[in-house]
């Protein structure tokens, strides 16, 4: 035990009461909850390219999914107590120790999440009142299409032109995100077809 009622040393002179050191212990929350906010304009802002039905499809979708974030934010949160005790007893071992257990329960309850919200929505979907029928027309392919993996079939991403045809958007695979904010609608080459000549009649799915 000790006589000091605080866990601050005897030469600690600064003012736990101004504002300049409630901003200072503040000061990583606020950071952290700035870059969520920054993270969820940047994700919203990409996906407003693809147009306002994308975009309006993934403001219930997020609804749906901070039901599971919210508790597991409340739930972690009690970890930073943990933490802050821990730092304050100046057990730093302890602190680091936490954290990694954050980290794993984290993993563990995100996979429990996936398991059981990867099946159930479309149910719930269902229940909100959304049925999904993508729009799909039928266009003329204005330019060939090859490629050279055909193992399974392939969504590439394709822009109009003119009236009745279509062309395909410089695409480099799924990772090229960029080439979907140019696309107008994706077209499926089935597994198999190597290429799709030009003035195909096509179907393409409007996003």
């Amino acid at each position: 035990m000790t006589d000091n009622p605080t866990l601050l040393s005897h030469t600690h002179t600064e003012d736990d009461t101004t504002l300049k050191y409630m901003l200072k212990l503040a000061g990583p929350m606020i950071i952290t909850t700035i870059s969520f906010t920054i993270m969820q304009f940047v994700d919203r802002f990409m996906v407003s390219r693809l147009g306002t039905t994308a975009l309006a499809a993934i403001l219930p979708a997020s609804l749906i999914s901070f039901i599971p974030a919210g508790f597991a934010m409340g739930l972690f949160a009690s970890i930073a107590i943990f933490v802050s005790q821990s730092w304050g007893r100046g057990e730093k071992n302890n602190c680091s120790n936490y954290c990694w257990q954050g980290i794993y329960m984290g993993l563990a309850y995100s996979a429990v999440v996936v398991a059981v919200m990867s099946p159930a929505a479309p149910a719930i979907f269902k229940m909100m009142g959304h049925d999904f029928k993508p729009a799909v027309s039928q266009r003329r392919l204005g330019r060939a299409i090859t490629r050279k993996k055909t193992e399974r079939d392939a969504w590439l991403p394709v822009v109009y032109e003119g009236e009745d045809s279509v062309v395909q958007v410089e695409y480099h695979g799924s990772a090229h995100i960029n080439a979907l904010g140019k696309a107008d609608g994706l077209l499926c080459v089935p597994s198999g077809v190597a290429k799709v000549e030009k003035g195909t009649i096509v179907a393409v799915r409007q996003i």
